[in-house]
């Protein structure tokens, strides 16, 4: 029988941040959700203040709001930042293919 293993503790903002932040782009954490530090520094193990390091981060990105005596909420996705999302990526890949065609590199040179 295979056994459980837990999830290592996270040992740091850093690390804190980088799944708290994954958990929001691969929606496990969904648009809206209200966000307890009690529960997810439990989940993490880890403290309190290194969830709130991380949740201070991941509002400077605009992942989260924070909303003093209320809590922390995942940002919900707005049309306007998803047209303007659209609109970045568009752009990069165009000129990625211009790049891409104006030197000549073959399919077989690729690594697809």
């Amino acid at each position: 029988m295979p056994q459980l293993t837990t999830p290592p503790a996270i040992t740091g903002p850093d690390d804190a941040y980088s799944q708290l932040r994954h958990r929001i782009i691969d929606f496990t954490l969904l648009p809206g959700e209200f966000l307890s530090e009690n529960a997810l520094a439990s989940q993490m193990g880890t403290s309190r203040a290194t969830v709130r390091e991380a949740i201070a981060r991941l509002a400077e990105e605009g992942c989260v709001e924070v909303f003093p005596q209320r809590g922390t909420q995942v940002s919900r996705i707005s049309i306007n930042r998803l047209h303007h999302a659209v609109f970045l990526r568009t752009v990069l890949e165009e000129s990625v293919l211009r790049q891409l065609c104006s030197t000549g590199i073959t399919r077989n040179s690729l690594r697809l």
